[in-house]
């Protein structure tokens, strides 16, 4: 690989693992447009409290380590949309759960390490496996189990004479290996690896990669 390429992986991987924005959240959200966000959106803490049969929201802030609350506006049931008292629509809200967009990102940073370096990302993957980045770790099993390295015959003259790697051996291990650590991929977090293969945005990426369904 030419080293230019080599450079490119490496800064995307280091963008990666500098990623603060977490990729699941275990309560409910609002998110709003944030320039400045690699996602285009920026998630807040909300709660709500119905109210004459309406749910009102309130975004939830951190002062001095108690939780402050702020009214928002009333949910929009249909659209998810809450809107303030003039009408105004403030930000969408979000059920506890995955962050799509944040998922979608992450799974493009390493579609695009494996672009430029199958090798560089397998190993990426296999190296993440003992590190705390919970989220990555997630995307890097998923992508590795559905990538197209799966140790297809290499033929020469119509001869089989040796089989391409299979990635996909990086993905199984680190869904199966257990380390002592706990640094693994716990129950909840294998689960999670299928939530992000069924996840429409990651679907939709596989599609544009060429990634079929795995003979495995």
């Amino acid at each position: 690989m030419q080293k230019e390429n080599l450079g490119a992986a490496e800064r995307i991987i280091q963008t990666a693992l500098a990623y603060s924005d977490h990729m699941v959240h275990n309560r409910p959200g609002l998110v709003i447009a944030d320039p400045q966000s690699a996602v285009g959106l920026t998630w807040r803490p909300v709660t709500h409290r119905v109210v004459e049969d309406r749910k009102v929201v309130f975004r939830l802030d951190r002062v001095k380590k108690r939780s402050v609350r702020t009214e928002l506006g009333v949910l929009r049931e249909h659209d998810r949309a809450i809107v303030d008292g003039a009408g105004k629509v403030v930000g969408e809200y979000r059920p506890a759960g995955l962050f799509p967009e944040v998922v979608a990102w992450l799974y493009r940073q390493v579609a695009e390490v494996y672009r430029l370096d199958n090798e560089l990302c397998a190993r990426w993957a296999s190296f993440q496996f003992g590190g705390e980045h919970r989220d990555l770790k997630v995307v890097l099993a998923a992508f590795m189990l559905v990538q197209v390295r799966k140790g297809d015959p290499v033929r020469d003259g119509g001869e089989v004479v040796f089989h391409d790697d299979d990635y996909r051996d990086v993905g199984e291990a680190m869904m199966l290996l257990r380390r002592k650590d706990g640094r693994d991929l716990n129950p909840k977090l294998l689960l999670r690896v299928h939530e992000v293969l069924t996840l429409p945005e990651v679907a939709r990426i596989n599609r544009e990669l060429g990634f079929g369904r795995s003979a495995r």
